[in-house]
């Protein structure tokens, strides 16, 4: 099978935002307590997944892709983003998946050209 994400599948919030309310239990009238921009440094963060990504569903649609397939090869640009989308794939298929070593294989190419994907594939 073959298909394709839309970019990143999460993002990371800081955990003070992560709903926009504050602490649970917070009573209606209190307001959200306000960071400080030096204490961004050391704040927690969570990883959600995108908004467009929930809207299409795409981590449902990578279990479904990923059910019964014995080994997933990544063919994702090969930067920093590209690494990144790799590793949130990996990490939602991580069930279907779970020997890394034996059961992922990941494309290595810098262009479209045949002569590249050719050499990608043959180095898989």
């Amino acid at each position: 099978r073959v298909t394709s994400t839309i970019g990143h599948i999460f993002g990371l919030k800081f955990e003070t935002d992560k709903d926009g309310k504050g602490d649970e239990g917070d009573e209606p009238q209190k307001k959200k307590r306000r960071m400080q921009p030096k204490d961004y440094f050391g704040a927690p963060v969570v990883k959600e997944v995108e908004a467009t990504s929930d809207k299409l569903r795409v981590v449902e649609h990578l279990r479904a892709a990923a059910a019964g397939c014995e080994e997933l090869c990544l063919w994702l640009d090969c930067d920093r983003e590209g690494e990144n989308i790799a590793h949130e794939v990996m990490a939602v298929t991580r069930g279907v998946f779970p020997d890394v070593e034996r059961q992922i294989r990941r494309a290595r190419f810098s262009s479209l050209a045949l002569a590249e994907l050719r050499a990608a594939a043959k180095n898989l």
